[in-house]
């Protein structure tokens, strides 16, 4: 087996059903999955620092075979996008994007993590928890270096609705792997296996219209700029 770079990326967002489509585009016959779930090599300095040759043991895999790297963080990370123009092949600069409507990314953020988030940064329009749903402020970064034509970008909730659509269009269209997978597979984080989608309470009234308010301006410069919308 030969130690190889990554052929695309999963870059984000998070929370938006990363997991699940990773899980499912491993299926494929010509897709070597890779080593670990999230690497976190570009946005972590610690990491970073081990070089190429540590990142290149998480993608072991035939020739005819090709590899990716989903780590949803990269997506917030302008480091990341930096290192990844500088560091890898121009071969490797393909980027498929999640973005989940906000309001239900930030409560799905803070339930995970509920444990290590106070629920007051769902009010706090400076916490990070809901700076990651200001995805323009994001995107425009990552479009200024790099083509539009190596960036996939859907909502979440297209995937959630035809996932064999999305999944086939992806492998088919944007990775041109003559391919059909049929089995979705949803990433359960509790058990550590593809089994269910997780689920969790609906959030409070205040919670919603709070949210809702706050991303009003960010999403209008999601459509404006790159077509996106959740009206």
């Amino acid at each position: 087996m030969m130690k190889r770079l990554p052929d695309f990326f999963i870059i984000g967002a998070s929370r938006s059903g990363t997991n699940s489509l990773r899980e499912t585009l491993n299926q494929a016959k010509l897709i070597a999955p890779a080593k670990k779930k999230e690497i976190h090599f570009f946005d972590v300095d610690y990491n970073y620092q081990k070089g190429l040759r540590y990142y290149k043991k998480f993608f072991a895999s035939e020739k005819e075979k090709i590899s990716f790297d989903t780590t949803p963080g990269y997506l917030y990370s302008f480091a990341a996008s930096i290192r990844i123009k500088r560091d890898l092949p121009e071969s490797s600069h393909k980027f498929i994007v999640l973005l989940r409507n906000p309001v239900d990314r930030a409560w799905s953020n803070y339930w995970h993590w509920r444990d290590k988030i106070p629920k007051s940064d769902l009010f706090n329009p400076d916490s990070e928890l809901l700076k990651r749903g200001r995805y323009t402020e994001y995107l425009k970064h990552w479009v200024s270096l790099y083509e539009r034509t190596k960036f996939f970008i859907i909502k979440a909730e297209t995937f959630f609705k035809m996932p064999e659509d999305v999944v086939n269009f992806i492998l088919n269209h944007f990775l041109n792997i003559p391919e059909k997978i049929e089995k979705i597979l949803y990433y359960d984080p509790k058990k550590k296996n593809p089994i269910k989608k997780e689920s969790y309470p609906k959030p409070d009234r205040e919670i919603v219209d709070f949210l809702t308010k706050f991303y009003r301006r960010p999403n209008a410069e999601l459509y404006n700029r790159f077509g996106i919308d959740w009206e």
